[in-house]
């Protein structure tokens, strides 16, 4: 089976700390990247070929909605799965724009929320 790569930023580490591994741990063919700040990560989009990107969308330096206008900007054939601590409806109606966008759950995510993105956009 081929291994899809997965890319998790967010500035939260235990966030970063603990999804990876459980990813990994129930999806072997899994591979899980994480960064703390987008910025970093923008040149290596395409040539990691990320199956789907986990992000935040309040972070410094770049927040999520700079990030989603540069992925829509260079056409990047991808799945976003925004994880936020924001419950205001305008985000959450703004994130439904970007075609990229295929999810926008609260955080913290309950184990609800875990198995449907990984049901709905991480096949087994």
């Amino acid at each position: 089976m081929t291994s899809q790569r997965i890319l998790i930023i967010d500035d939260d580490a235990a966030l970063l700390d603990a999804i990876p591994g459980t990813l990994e741990c129930r999806l072997p063919h899994v591979v899980v990247d994480t960064c703390v700040s987008v910025t970093p990560v923008l040149e290596q989009i395409r040539a990691k070929n990320y199956h789907a990107i986990i992000t935040d969308m309040y972070m410094p330096v770049m927040n999520g909605w700079q990030f989603l206008d540069i992925v829509e900007e260079l056409k990047y054939d991808l799945t976003v799965i925004i994880v936020s601590s924001s419950i205001d409806s305008a985000d959450y109606d703004k994130a439904k724009l970007y075609k990229v966008v295929k999810e926008y759950a609260p955080k913290p995510l309950s184990i609800e929320t875990c198995v449907r993105i990984r049901e709905a956009f991480i096949a087994d």
